[in-house]
């Protein structure tokens, strides 16, 4: 009896590491891609347009708002919406690759729905790549974890600015 206390005890330390260890996966990719981004807007300053667009609405709410939706609401719909459905239709019928490579498009083209310009939803394709390979090994709670270390990043970052 003790000893099924001590496995399962191990099992969850070794869980929460796990998703941890996502959690700052998707704070570094947040961090890739804002280097990225930044690298871009200094040699290419059309970019900056291309990718902010007429810029998401959250991005002039409080803080509280964006911590909220950004960083808390949104990461969980999005992981149901194109991981758990779009992605895990795929699944079903045998096609990861296609399953990966639609519900990332679709991903990323639904950031154009909030007002970002067009290369956004460029750079959030592979983002969506990187959610669903998550998503496929560790499930829907370990996409959710990256998503929001992600989302989290941002916030923190538009906060201290």
């Amino acid at each position: 009896m003790a000893r099924k206390r001590k496995d399962e005890g191990l099992n969850l330390d070794r869980n929460i590491r796990i998703y941890i260890l996502l959690f700052l996966a998707g704070a570094v990719l947040f961090l890739i891609n804002t280097t990225l981004i930044s690298h871009m807007f200094s040699r290419y300053p059309w970019t900056i347009e291309a990718v902010m667009g007429d810029g998401s609405w959250w991005l002039t709410q409080a803080i509280l708002i964006k911590i909220i939706y950004v960083g808390l609401i949104s990461p969980i719909i999005e992981e149901l919406i194109f991981r758990r459905y779009v992605y895990g239709w795929f699944l079903k019928k045998g096609m990861d690759t296609e399953g990966i490579i639609i519900s990332s498009a679709l991903f990323s083209l639904y950031h154009i729905l909030f007002g970002w310009g067009w290369m956004k939803a460029v750079i959030m394709f592979p983002v969506g790549i990187i959610f669903a390979i998550i998503y496929r090994k560790y499930n829907l709670k370990g996409a959710i974890t990256a998503h929001l270390g992600n989302n989290l990043s941002s916030v923190a970052v538009i906060a201290l600015s």
